[in-house]
């Protein structure tokens, strides 16, 4: 296939071309062979005319669509608009710098390069003037097989803002909104359900989205690419206030998910448990044991100011799940399923903890000795593109063990006194806790 710079050239050689069918005829005819023939030369003749005439035709309009692309500039006088599903808000875009930007590093000319090599310096100093800003950052996307999908909360599917939350509760908004309408949008044109089940199953894994997104930033670390001479650093942990503030916000969401089990269309679906105790259950396991190590990480990454700790996340978590136990109320089936979910993930954990003899661990010099992305109890950072591994290893930081104990004795306090006074339908829930909880205790004496 020919490129644009191959037609300007193939254009140019036609021209020649048409020139030299000109010429010949010309000089024929001045010659001083007396006896001429006329119509082949004629003929040649204005076969090189057309030539020529078509071909600086097409050079020239070329040309004129080469100068056109190479100033085309944003027309800022445009603007596009966009109305929020669940209700009547419309915002107007009218800032195009990041498309100007893009424009300018993709189709500006290099001048006056030598080679590749050199074209590539020089556009890259597009990048670096930008080095910094987070409106121009780039973040490659990392497909992990735990913590959601990508340990950089940056660095998502459907990541098109700087704050998760916000625009996870958009999103939710929005399924709330189609979810009870969708019987009355759909009806007769699906006689026998199976689109609805289409789609309830991915409204349903949307909203399991929705929730990874923000439980990414629960020991979420910002990875950068970084040159010498950056200002940027190439590993900053999501603050403090940010991780608590979603771990509450997981939670709470979880706590409230009942709706997604909606009656009218659940009815005349296949069988199934509730999706909300599904997805509570998904969540619960990683709550347990996924995300404890990325908050052990992130709380030891070098510049971390105060960081979130291991002891503060399991604080938090116990505060969050058994809120409602605490203030004496009534259980939701949603917070029944996160609190059992994440106990018996937790006593797992610390029970096979327990059931190893410490003469079969590996001495603690061999683990200090061992660089840190070479261990066996790896957090997956995804595929390592960039300049990041694809794993690194808490062995030596690992204080999880320990902070679950704490977490297992003050949920077996909480159930020895809620198991007497709480309504009859949470009793066998407490009971279920308290044996669970001493279950495995019992195995350190």
């Amino acid at each position: 296939m020919f490129t644009k710079r191959s037609w300007e050239s193939f254009y140019s050689g036609l021209i020649m071309v048409g020139l030299v069918f000109m010429v010949f005829p010309v000089i024929y005819f001045c010659g001083a062979t007396k006896e001429k023939q006329i119509l082949p030369p004629l003929i040649m003749f204005l076969l090189g005319l057309v030539i020529f005439v078509i071909s600086v035709h097409f050079s020239v309009k070329y040309h004129k669509e080469k100068t056109k692309y190479t100033k085309y500039k944003i027309d800022k006088s445009l603007t596009y608009t966009f109305t929020l599903t669940y209700g009547d808000k419309v915002e107007t875009v009218t800032d195009f710098s990041q498309i100007e930007y893009a424009i300018k590093w993709l189709y500006t000319p290099v001048i006056g390069a030598k080679d590749i090599w050199e074209e590539a310096e020089i556009a890259g100093k597009i990048i670096e003037a930008k080095a910094g800003d987070p409106l121009y950052r780039y973040g490659a996307q990392q497909m992990a097989s735990a913590s959601y999908g990508s340990y950089d909360p940056s660095a998502r599917t459907e990541d098109l803002g700087d704050d998760p939350i916000k625009s996870s509760d958009y999103g939710i908004k929005n399924l709330k909104y189609i979810l009870p309408k969708m019987n009355g949008w759909i009806g007769a044109d699906d006689s026998d359900f199976t689109h609805r089940n289409d789609l309830y199953t991915q409204l349903t894994n949307q909203y399991y989205r929705y929730i990874g997104n923000v439980m990414a930033q629960v020991g979420g670390i910002y990875l950068n690419n970084v040159k010498e001479g950056s200002s940027v650093k190439p590993s900053t942990p999501v603050s403090k206030n940010v991780q608590k503030a979603s771990l509450k916000w997981v939670v709470g969401q979880l706590r409230a998910s009942s709706w997604i089990n909606d009656a009218d269309v659940t009815s005349n679906l296949p069988l199934s448990a509730p999706q909300s105790n599904k997805i509570c259950a998904q969540v619960a396991k990683a709550l347990a044991s996924t995300v404890p190590a990325n908050v052990m990480l992130a709380s030891v990454v070098p510049g971390a100011g105060k960081p979130y700790t291991v002891k503060e996340y399991y604080d938090d978590l116990y505060n969050e799940l058994f809120a409602s136990s605490i203030a004496g109320r009534r259980l939701t089936s949603e917070e029944k399923t996160l609190q059992r979910e994440v106990l018996t993930a937790s006593a797992k954990d610390v029970k096979s903890m327990l059931a190893k003899s410490f003469a079969e661990d590996p001495d603690i010099d061999e683990y200090a000795a061992e660089p840190m992305w070479c261990g066996c109890d790896d957090i997956n950072l995804g595929e390592g593109k960039g300049p990041y591994q694809k794993s690194v290893s808490v062995l030596t930081i690992d204080e999880s063990d320990g902070c679950r104990i704490v977490f297992l004795n003050k949920v077996k306090a909480l159930a020895s006194s809620r198991r007497s006074s709480a309504p009859s339908e949470d009793k066998a829930h407490y009971e279920y806790l308290l044996a669970r909880v001493n279950a495995v205790l019992q195995s350190q004496k």
